[in-house]
């Protein structure tokens, strides 16, 4: 784990580790919180920054939120 994902996953409310089996259900409980992040290994870290405003995605089978990465 790198260490800009300590911080965060020390303080997060929630934790979920989404797969392309649980991704909508992540994404209908992001709707409760209103910081949303997720990291990619040691290397990126994505910050969702609309929930409503997203794009249809075959690969996870749901609509894919808007969100800016950090690498």
């Amino acid at each position: 784990m790198g260490k800009f994902q300590k911080h965060p996953e020390n303080m997060a409310v929630q934790k979920i580790d989404p797969s392309k089996e649980s991704f909508i259900k992540a994404l209908k409980t992001a709707i409760n919180f209103n910081h949303i992040f997720t990291t990619v290994e040691t290397h990126t870290v994505i910050k969702i920054e609309d929930l409503t405003n997203c794009q249809l995605s075959n690969s996870w089978a749901t609509c894919i939120p808007y969100a800016t990465g950090y690498i």
